[in-house]
């Protein structure tokens, strides 16, 4: 189990870089505000980190297919949804973080980070039983 936590930490690393990136892209390079910036960051990072996780945290469960990837998708989104809350919630509540979405945003990450294992390791690539 403790592998499997480090790979997951591993893949939610490369999922937070790749997260902040689109994030910085959508906001400097395209002018949108840090919400729908933040929106659309999230949803490529949901794609990146099924792969990653399907083909190296949870390498070894059972692959369900679609099933799998759509169970995924859900989970991800219900813990983005506390993910994004906090986000927004610190933007919208703690003035200096309205100047500074950067900041906020690894705490939203952490928030939904704890959500996601537990879901993804006891449902979404739950082992044969």
């Amino acid at each position: 189990m403790p592998s499997r936590v480090i790979y997951f930490l591993v893949v939610g690393t490369a999922g937070f870089v790749f997260d902040m990136s689109c994030l910085w892209f959508w906001i400097e390079i395209c002018g949108l505000g840090p919400v729908p910036a933040r929106l659309l960051a999230f949803a490529a990072s949901i794609c990146l980190t099924y792969v990653l996780n399907r083909s190296i945290t949870f390498a070894d469960r059972p692959s369900r297919g679609f099933e799998q990837a759509v169970l995924y998708a859900i989970v991800s989104i219900a813990a983005g949804v506390a993910n994004v809350a906090t986000y927004i919630a610190m933007l919208h509540l703690l003035p200096p973080f309205r100047s500074a979405p950067y900041i906020a945003l690894p705490v939203g990450v952490a928030v939904g980070m704890i959500i996601n294992f537990t879901l993804y390791n006891f449902a979404v690539f739950r082992p044969r039983v």
